[in-house]
């Protein structure tokens, strides 16, 4: 279904519609349906669906299934190739996994006017140092902190890049400037 909405050869949502009640299957209608009944466009389709990914996170009962949650991810951002949120998600899980290539690639993914990518860019920064680049690290934060002086948490980022390097000296420096504030 969702590829015949992707390349628009869906006939008559009526159709599936009727499927679907039949299985009383909520979540298919909460994903592909509106109230009044009519096929949802792709972007709110993608919306429902992160939704769902949202959901299932937030269960701390169940130990998720990353394999799984990635797959959906991955819907969501071919239906909607802007929904940074999703890439935000994918690199996080990506980061879990201990794949820090694949997590920088997704945050490279979301855009300059997201609130999502100051974090995404200290983020492309901590897994570089992850990956033995220290340096390289360190300048991409020491970029970001010029660019965006007025983001007191890259403060933050600083002292828990220096930590994680083992570099106390420097780590102290920057938690008692937080301190200070």
């Amino acid at each position: 279904m969702t590829f015949e909405i992707r390349y628009n050869q869906l006939g008559n949502s009526k159709k599936y519609q009727k499927k679907f009640q039949d299985l009383d299957m909520n979540f298919i209608e909460y994903v592909f349906f509106n109230n009044n009944g009519l096929m949802k466009d792709e972007k709110l389709i993608a919306q429902s669906i992160f939704e769902l990914v949202q959901s299932s996170l937030s269960n701390k009962n169940n130990q998720p299934n990353y394999k799984f949650i990635l797959f959906y991810l991955s819907i969501v951002n071919i239906l909607d190739k802007n929904f940074d949120q999703a890439y935000f998600y994918s690199a996080r899980i990506y980061e879990i996994l201990e794949n820090f290539n694949k997590a920088n690639f997704f945050y490279k993914k979301i855009k300059i006017d997201n609130n999502l990518y100051i974090e995404s860019q200290k983020n492309i920064a901590i897994n570089k140092s992850r990956m033995g680049f220290f340096d390289e690290a360190e300048k991409k934060l020491f970029e970001l902190k010029e660019n965006y002086k007025d983001h007191s948490e890259l403060l933050l980022a600083f002292a828990e890049f220096y930590r994680f390097e083992k570099k106390y000296t420097k780590a102290i420096k920057y938690y008692t400037d937080i301190i200070s504030k």
